[in-house]
């Protein structure tokens, strides 16, 4: 369904015309459903990776700034892409300064790093000039909601109806009828739970193997599994 296709639903089943309203208004609720549907799940459809310039000395990389990432919402992992299971082990703050002190050694490669203020990657040990390995962060980025009357939801079209039944929801409580707010907001919640199955089973059922299906590493390590993209 179009942005455009979507709004129509919702009017029909509400009853609301673009005089009372607006298709700016509407257009910001069904972007408000976009999000929830975004922040419920590690989607495969936001998944998304930037790679890693190692600086010798450099521990910490601003995933912004530094990794020209500009739609990041969730971090996934960091893999050394030329490791056989390059797969880097994650660190708290809190565990990084107990284990390091705040002053790890200096190494050819990392093994760990850590994640702070939202922002920034630390790896460790910090490289150093013998350093030659790629790195490569997978993240989830933040979704591009609906604007113009053409755009479609990214995920699969069977299930684009389920911001119909979230823009119902909040038309429905702005004018006071609760009960089918609450009916069309289950409906929503549902076809999230839908969306969620949709994708699982599609990567139970299908997955691509990558390695000899020996270790733990999800990018081209040993024992890979990931989604089987892309999908309709």
């Amino acid at each position: 369904m179009t942005l455009a296709e979507i709004m129509a639903a919702v009017r029909r089943q509400t009853l609301e015309t673009s005089s009372s309203l607006s298709d700016a208004d509407l257009t910001n609720i069904v972007a408000d459903g976009y999000r929830l549907v975004a922040v419920a799940d590690r989607w495969p459809w936001l998944a998304s990776s930037a790679q890693i310039t190692v600086v010798s000395g450099t521990q910490e990389y601003d995933i912004s700034a530094d990794l020209s990432v500009t739609d990041f919402m969730w971090l996934d992992s960091i893999v050394d892409n030329d490791e056989e299971d390059g797969l880097l082990d994650q660190l708290s703050v809190a565990q990084y300064l107990l284990r390091w002190g705040g002053d790890p050694d200096s190494g050819p490669r990392a093994y760990s790093y850590y994640f702070k203020n939202d922002d920034t990657v630390g790896l460790v040990p910090v490289p150093n000039t013998s350093e030659t390995d790629a790195y490569t962060l997978n993240y989830f980025k933040a979704p591009t909601v609906l604007s113009a009357s053409g755009d479609s939801p990214e995920w699969t079209a069977t299930l684009h109806h389920i911001l119909v039944s979230y823009a119902a929801s909040n038309v429905w409580e702005r004018e006071e009828y609760f009960t089918e707010r609450d009916l069309a907001f289950r409906k929503f919640a549902m076809g999230i739970a839908e969306l969620k199955r949709f994708y699982k089973m599609r990567t139970k059922d299908r997955p691509i193997v990558f390695g000899d299906g020996g270790g733990g590493s999800r990018y081209g390590g040993r024992a890979s599994l990931v989604h089987n993209l892309p999908f309709g």
